[in-house]
C-alpha cells in the first residue's frame, strides 16, 4: 500500500454501475442495483442492463440526458442534467420529484490510499472526524479500513448494515454513514445519516487524468447558467493547483488559497461564486459545490474509455481492475 495514488478521482468501473437512493415515483426502488454495460452502443454512447432485472441506463438522445428507465427510449423516469457527457456522469441525478445516485462500482488497489474527510456536522464534537485517512494494511469485512492520520477515528465497511461508515473505533455505535452500497471501496460525495454529514473524497495527486469537468446544474445567482459547460486543464498552475477555463466562455475554475477552497468564477480571484467545502485536495473534488444559495454540480467529463496512469499497478481483465487482496468478492 505505498505506492502513490495513481488516478485523479476514484477509480470508476465503467464496466459495471450502481444505483441507490431512488426515490420519489411509485415502485422506484425496482431502479435500484447494479448495471453491467452492454457490447452494443446506444445513441452513440454505451448503456446498461440491470443484472437480474429488466431497467436499463443508457444515453436519451433527445433530450440529451443520461436516463434511467424500464426499457430504452421510455418515458424517462430518472435523467441527469442535461450531459453530453460520453459516460454517465456519477453524483445525483434527478428530475423534478424523482432522484437516484450513481456511481462507478469499484474494486479496491493501490489507487485509494488516501481519503479525505471535510465539512463534519451535525453532532457534538464533530470537527474530530476531518482530516486525512490512510489505508490500513489490514482489511475489514472484505474491504480496505482507514485511519486517521494523528487520530483515532476511522473509515470502514460495516458488513452488518451493509454500509460504510466514519466512527471512533471499528464497530462502534455508527455516525455517518454512506447511502447503502455495495461498493468494494468507500463511494466519494456526501455521507449522511439524519441530521449528521460529511464529505467524503479522495485525496489524490493531480495527473492528466482529468484533463476536462463539467459543471451543471449552477443556479442560485443571476445569470449563473454561464458557469455551466466543459472546462479544459491549463498548462499553468494557479496557486499550487490546476486550473481550468470553459471552453467557449471566460469563466475559470480554481483553487482559492485565501479560504484554501476550490471556486468558479468569471476570472482568477474575482469575487467567489460558487465554493466547494472547504478542502486540501489536489484535484477538485467532484459532487455538488454550494454557498449559501449559489450551488453547481461537478463532474469529470470523460473520454470513451477511462485513461489509466502508466504506474498505476493494476491488471485489467477488459477495464476492471482485478484485486488479489479479495480473492473471493464477487460483484
Amino acid at each position: 500500500h505505498n505506492s502513490p495514488p495513481c488516478f485523479a478521482w476514484p477509480l470508476m468501473s465503467w464496466e459495471v454501475l450502481e444505483v441507490i437512493c431512488a426515490s420519489g415515483c411509485r415502485n422506484c426502488e425496482r431502479f435500484n442495483g447494479v448495471y453491467e454495460r452492454q457490447h452494443q452502443p446506444h445513441n452513440g454512447r454505451p448503456w446498461y442492463l440491470k443484472k437480474d432485472g429488466g431497467q436499463v441506463l443508457y444515453y436519451a438522445s433527445v433530450p440529451q440526458s443520461w436516463a434511467i428507465n424500464d426499457e430504452l427510449d421510455d418515458a424517462l423516469v430518472y435523467v441527469a442534467t442535461q450531459s453530453v457527457a460520453q459516460l454517465p456522469p456519477p453524483g445525483f441525478w434527478d428530475s423534478c420529484s424523482t432522484t437516484a445516485r450513481i456511481q462507478g462500482l469499484v474494486l479496491p488497489s493501490n489507487c485509494a490510499s488516501l481519503y479525505e474527510v471535510t465539512g463534519a456536522t451535525g453532532c457534538q464534537g464533530s470537527e474530530r472526524f476531518n482530516g486525512i485517512y490512510k489505508r490500513q494494511q489490514e482489511d475489514h469485512n472484505g474491504r480496505p479500513m482507514y485511519k486517521k492520520k494523528n487520530g483515532t477515528q476511522v473509515l470502514y465497511y460495516a458488513a452488518e448494515l451493509r454500509k460504510w461508515a466514519l466512527s471512533d473505533e471499528v464497530n462502534d455505535k455508527m455516525v455517518w454513514v454512506s447511502p447503502r452500497s455495495t461498493a468494494l471501496l468507500p463511494p466519494p460525495g456526501y455521507w449522511d445519516a439524519f441530521s449528521t454529514k460529511a464529505l467524503v473524497q479522495e485525496l489524490v495527486v493531480p495527473r492528466n487524468t482529468v484533463r476536462f469537468l463539467e459543471v451543471r446544474d449552477a443556479f442560485g445567482s443571476d445569470r449563473c447558467g454561464r458557469f455551466n459547460g466543459v472546462y479544459e486543464k491549463q498548462e499553468l498552475e494557479h496557486n499550487g493547483r490546476p486550473f481550468y477555463k470553459k471552453q467557449g466562455g471566460p469563466q475559470v475554475l480554481y483553487f482559492a488559497s485565501e479560504i484554501r477552497s476550490w471556486a468558479i468564477n468569471d476570472q482568477l480571484d474575482d469575487k467567489l461564486v460558487y465554493v466547494a467545502p472547504r478542502s486540501k485536495a489536489l484535484l477538485p473534488p467532484p459532487g455538488l459545490w454550494d454557498a449559501f444559495s449559489t450551488k453547481a454540480q461537478i463532474s469529470e467529463f470523460l473520454p470513451a474509455q477511462p485513461i489509466l496512469a502508466d504506474d498505476c499497478h493494476l491488471d485489467f481483465d477488459g477495464l476492471l481492475p482485478h484485486a488479489p487482496s479479495l480473492p473471493n468478492t464477487v460483484l
